[in-house]
Formats: structure tokens, sequence, C-alpha cells
């Protein structure tokens, strides 16, 4: 990119920002004012790792007087140009005295989250990307005391909760069976239950092949496991308080993490549920998905037409749903449904710092959930 490229791109944001104001439309003239100052923000960050001359902002824009309709940007000649660059002219341009915009609901939501996260998370290397762990990790032996078939392919396995272990909604376990042996890959899986039972739950499809690390999924009450856990970041539920709105969005096998997440966000929290799967034959944990029905909560099917389920994707049944200003959203599923959710949503002008979207990432990637603003979530750039 180079000064040029700068010059024309940011000229016709300011040529947008005359015709929006002069519409009549204030907001949107600030929005676009927002969106140019980024790009040329962005654009010299890019400018200063590659060493090449810049252009940079020489005063930032300004309102006509109470009346006159339109915006106007005053430049010393549009842009002062300059042979060099550093970190100190970037944070000049970034301390510009601009006008200061009127805080939306959602900015103000955004920031308590924020708030709220420092404090919980004080001295983390992680401070606002993720929930950090509230839970020591261990070993433990436990006993299976109940299998359940969900349908012809998934079992969950039901297995009781030593009473000085704790987990959050998100986070996942390391399993294999007693006896087993402890140098081969271990099956990772997610944690089914809610954090208020006295049990474990754990909802995979199980293998045949003894050497494949599922094969202890083809268990019976009173087989023991070797558990290691629980690992990795959460959904942090401690952060919603009886003023928050809940959304809890996931597709496919995301319903496990999903329905951990359900099972143990605080009774009488205002709470939205899509979830959507390919096929009706697919669908696992049918007594909870009748029950979100008739809760009114959304059950989608993206390939049949059945009676009784709505059809469509997640991102199609957002167009139609009201996303409060206090509104957290936890998105679970496979990466591509979590990155295309987490990004309509932005575009529906829900903050990334009220998103966190559980990614196939283990605990030393930070994983598996991630808040919107982390660089795994691909919804902000610098």
């Amino acid at each position: 990119m180079n000064n040029c490229n700068i010059s024309k791109v940011v000229s016709h944001q300011i040529l947008n920002i005359n015709e929006i104001a002069a519409s009549n439309n204030p907001i949107l003239a600030v929005a676009s004012i927002l969106k140019a100052h980024r790009f040329s923000l962005n654009s010299i960050h890019q400018i200063n790792k590659t060493q090449k001359s810049n252009c940079i902002f020489s005063s930032p824009f300004t309102l006509k007087p109470k009346g006159t309709r339109s915006f106007e940007p005053s430049f010393i000649n549009r842009f002062s140009c300059s042979n060099t660059i550093s970190d100190s002219l970037v944070s000049k341009i970034s301390s510009f005295n601009h006008t200061k915009a009127v805080e939306s609901p959602m900015q103000a939501f955004s920031k308590s989250l924020s708030t709220k996260k420092n404090d919980n998370d004080a001295g983390s290397k992680a401070v606002g990307i993720s929930e950090k762990l509230k839970t020591g990790t261990s070993t433990f032996t436990g006993e299976i005391v109940d299998v359940i078939s969900e349908n012809q392919e998934f079992r969950t396995i039901r297995i009781k909760k030593p009473d000085d272990w704790n987990f959050q909604p998100g986070q996942y376990l390391e399993l294999r069976p007693e006896g087993g042996d402890p140098t081969k890959r271990p099956s990772i899986l997610a944690i089914a239950s809610g954090t208020n039972g006295d049990f474990i739950e754990i909802t995979a499809k199980p293998n045949k092949d003894p050497a494949h690390p599922n094969y202890f999924l083809n268990g019976n009450p009173g087989d023991r496991i070797v558990i290691n856990g629980p690992l990795g970041s959460n959904f942090p539920i401690d952060l919603i308080t009886k003023d928050t709105s809940v959304m809890v969005l996931g597709g496919g096998s995301g319903i496990t993490a999903l329905n951990s997440v359900v099972q143990s966000i605080p009774e009488g929290t205002d709470m939205q549920i899509i979830y959507s799967s390919k096929n009706e034959k697919d669908l696992i944990y049918r007594d909870e998905i009748n029950k979100w029905k008739d809760e009114g909560h959304i059950v989608s099917l993206t390939q049949d037409k059945v009676d009784g389920f709505s059809q469509g994707r997640i991102t199609d049944h957002l167009n139609n749903i009201e996303i409060k200003p206090n509104t957290m959203v936890f998105i679970c599923g496979p990466k591509e449904l979590v990155l295309d959710t987490a990004k309509k949503l932005v575009e529906l002008g829900v903050a990334p710092e009220c998103i966190y979207g559980s990614l196939p990432a283990l605990a030393k990637d930070g994983g598996p959930v991630y808040r919107g603003d982390h660089p795994k979530m691909g919804l902000v750039t610098i």
C-alpha cells in the first residue's frame, strides 16, 4: 500500500461522508468518519512494518456549524507526507482530539464486560481474550454409572463426579480406560453436562477399533475411566448478571458443549437458543431439544423439511431476531459455523467483546473458547 492508495481511498470515504450527511443521517456520517479513520490507522500500521514512506492525518475531522447538515474534513492539504514513520507517530495519530461519539448501549455493555474481565483475570496474560481456568486440573479414576444411546451412532456416558472436582462449560477432558497404555493418545472430548450436577457426561461416537481413543465409549456401567482435566478456556458464565441476555448458538456436534452451557447458565436468565443440524436423524439429546422447542427456542434443520422444526442456518435466523444491547453470545460447533456466525453477529451490531466461540483448539493454544477480539476469531485486524 502506498501514499497514493491511502489518499484515494480516504478521499473516497470523505465524499461518502458528505453524501451521507447531506441525506440528513448523522449517525451514518459518524460511522463513515470512524471507518475512514480506522482505515488510515490500519494503513499506517502496515506501512510502519515495511518502513516505507507514509501519509498521516494532519488534523481531525470537525463538524460544520449547527444547522448546515453536513460534516467537513479539516486537513492541512488533506495529508501531510513524511519520509519516516515511528511508533510515536502512530501514537500521535491515535491521540487526536476527535469529536466524542455518543456511546451506544451495546458499546457500554461491551465496556462493562471488559471491566469485569480485567477484574476477574488481573495478572493473566490472556486478559480480555478468553475466560481463564478457575478450576484446578487433576487426574482421577471415575466409574461409569450410566450409558445412554442418543441415536444410532452417539452414546452418552455418565461418570460420578468427585466431590472436590469442578469445571466450567466449554472445557474438555482427556480420557482413557483404566489399565490402558498411558503413552497412547487419549480421547479428547468436551464436557456435556452442567456444572451443578453430581456427575460428568461425555457424548461422542464410539469406535470399534480397540486401538482408537474412542473405543472406551463402548463401555458399560461399572467400567472405570482415567480422567485428566478439566482443561482449556471456558464460556464465562460468571459474567452473567440479572440484566444480561444470553444467546446460545450451536450446530452439529457442538451441541455437547452447548448443552453444558445451557444447563450451567443461572436460572431465570433471559436466554435464546438456536441450534441447527443437517437432518432429524442426526439429532441427539431429544428430550432437551423437545424442551427447547416447547420454550420457544429455535431448532433448525438445514437439509430435511420436518414438521415442528425450523429450516435454515443459524445466520438465517439471526436476521429475524432482536438482539438486545446487553447480550452475551456463546457459539459452539464446527469451526466454519462458529466463525461465520460470529461475523454475522458483528454485522448486526454485536461487539466482538460480547461474543465467545468454541474452536477446535487445545489448552496449549489458549482454547478452545476465545473471545471475539482474539485473532483466532477473525473479527479484529489489529
